[in-house]
């Protein structure tokens, strides 16, 4: 873990925040309880003179980050918005409702939400399936597709039918399989 220093002031307002914080709940910063209750009782004149004699003095506090534990944090951030980016980009392609509950777990309500923010009218109803040929080829090339992820091979096989809504080529797998 690597550590700074922190500007006077900022250590000033956590002292004051570990007050506050300690005062509901248990918190361990690693003050014993007299410096907490003494710090609570400052008066506005004296937390301004500590701030002065924080500015003076060696280092109160230090920040510490966890470089491994903010990396798989940010990672997870990462990965909500690439979920959140593939589940959009369905949409834009016509899926279904069906598929968004199957592949998403979305409920109805929340795809509607989604919609109405892209701008994504939908069809009522279930999706005209294509002629039989067409259903054929698009489940030849469903079986050629080698994604392991369900999602990448399905915005693969509409890149290769662009004119058939996700939803519709969702609904021919679902008959062929």
């Amino acid at each position: 873990m690597q550590t700074t220093t922190l500007p006077p002031n900022i250590q000033t307002a956590i002292l004051f925040f570990v007050v506050q914080v300690s005062e509901t709940k248990f918190f361990d910063c690693g003050l014993c309880a007299d410096q907490l209750a003494r710090l609570s009782r400052l008066t506005a004149v004296e937390a301004d003179s500590l701030g002065h004699l924080v500015r003076e003095s060696a280092p109160l506090l230090q920040l510490a980050v966890d470089p491994a534990n903010l990396g798989a944090v940010l990672d997870r951030i990462d990965a909500q918005r690439e979920e959140k980016n593939m589940r959009d980009e369905f949409i834009r392609r016509g899926a279904s409702a069906a598929m968004m509950m199957d592949l998403f777990r979305m409920n109805l309500k929340e795809l509607i939400g989604r919609r109405r923010a892209l701008g994504v009218e939908a069809k009522n109803g279930r999706p005209k399936l294509p002629d039989e040929a067409t259903q054929i080829k698009i489940y030849h090339t469903w079986k050629s597709l080698g994604h392991p992820d369900v999602r990448r091979r399905y915005i693969d096989l509409h890149d290769r039918f662009p004119g058939v809504a996700l939803g519709v080529l969702w609904s021919a797998n679902q008959q062929a399989l």
